[in-house]
């Protein structure tokens, strides 16, 4: 039998036209919606108050915001835990200094704290000028907080100062309790040296009062440099008596006839003036690399700074490599120094480095200022 396909697709009339205005209909409602969308006004989003918001916060930035913790002045034997934390230490550090005096432990001194299992050296230079360990029990645990000192800086002879003058300088209630026992009992300081030993007395507080401390030099009981002979001989042993030298003038001949240096001492003092760009005092050759103490102290009294330094950083042109070359200036301080140039225009002064949160408490800064300028 054959089949007659047409019979199956065959449509009157009326059904043809049904047929069409159904297609019709479908794409028309297919397409309304994206018709409609061209012809319905868009909303205009205001970014007004979030660029305002942006705004202020670029105005209001501050090198704070990448400081690695805040600083306040701590005793790490009775600190909290949140405390510790604070101050930028890592949990685990942390920790470790509670766990470390749970076990009857305690922080003697202040370089004590270096000894922290996990403390990063950075770490503790930056806090090392925030401790005190004054608390007058040692065997007990306190919550109390380190009473925060304002120190003063202006001259001072450790010989004669009162205990307030102390106390105004920085120095704790405990220290300055020990310079009056140790002057009722007969001490002097006969030099800068011997302050410097004083027991308690951290590297940062001495650095900071050291170019203050005036001594006269009759406490010191002898000339303040070896008698010099008129015919440039010492009778006692017949070798030529060295010659009075300036530190930030002396050539390597100058320093080579000073007792105990030879010409690789010489070398060395020599590159080290050169990196600071001028001693700021006669203390200063003492830091000089590898130059035994026991050197040092002999040549001493032959040391005179009568010149100023010789070369200063212009902090509103120097880059972060040029600072960082400097000995007494970190990486990570010069980084700092440049950003902060970079984001708030030139310093119109030295002081305005304390803008910068870790150098607020300005230690650093008064070790520092003699080698820089603005311009």
């Amino acid at each position: 039998m054959k089949i007659n396909l047409s019979t199956y697709f065959h449509f009157s009339r009326a059904e043809r036209n049904g047929a069409v205005a159904l297609c019709l209909l479908c794409a028309a409602v297919f397409a309304a919606p994206s018709l409609l969308e061209k012809f319905k006004e868009k909303p205009v989003t205001d970014f007004s108050g979030f660029v305002a918001q942006v705004g202020q916060f670029h105005a209001g930035y501050d090198a704070s915001a990448n400081a690695p913790g805040a600083v306040f002045y701590f005793n790490p034997n009775t600190a909290t835990l949140d405390e510790l934390l604070r101050l930028g230490l890592p949990e685990r550090v942390a920790k470790g200094i509670c766990k470390y005096r749970d076990k009857g432990g305690r922080f003697r001194r202040p370089e004590d704290f270096s000894k922290v299992y996990h403390l990063d050296a950075a770490d503790f230079e930056r806090l090392l000028p925030y401790i005190r360990l004054d608390e007058p029990e040692w065997g007990g645990r306190s919550d109390r907080r380190v009473e925060q000192i304002q120190a003063e800086v202006f001259p001072f002879d450790p010989n004669t100062a009162t205990a307030d003058e102390l106390r105004r300088l920085g120095l704790s209630d405990r220290l300055a309790a020990n310079v009056l026992k140790y002057r009722e009992k007969g001490g002097r300081f006969r030099d800068k040296e011997g302050f410097r030993k004083l027991y308690g007395l951290s590297e940062a507080d001495y650095t900071r009062l050291e170019p203050y401390m005036q001594l006269p030099i009759a406490a010191a009981g002898a000339s303040p440099r070896p008698v010099s002979y008129a015919s440039g001989l010492n009778p006692g042993n017949g070798k030529k008596e060295p010659q009075p030298v300036d530190i930030n003038q002396a050539t390597e001949a100058d320093w080579q006839q000073l007792p105990g240096i030879g010409a690789w001492r010489a070398k060395q003092i020599l590159a080290f003036r050169e990196q600071l760009g001028g001693f700021i005092s006669v203390a200063q050759v003492a830091e000089t690399r590898n130059l035994p103490d026991s050197v040092f102290q002999q040549i001493k009294p032959w040391l005179q700074q009568e010149s100023p330094v010789f070369r200063q950083l212009p902090i509103n042109r120097a880059t972060a490599e040029e600072l960082d070359a400097h000995p007494m200036i970190s990486r990570k301080q010069a980084d700092l120094i440049v950003r902060y140039r970079e984001q708030h225009g030139p310093f119109g002064r030295i002081d305005d480095l304390k803008n910068i949160a870790v150098f607020r408490d300005g230690i650093w800064l008064e070790k520092i200022r003699p080698y820089l300028k603005l311009d």
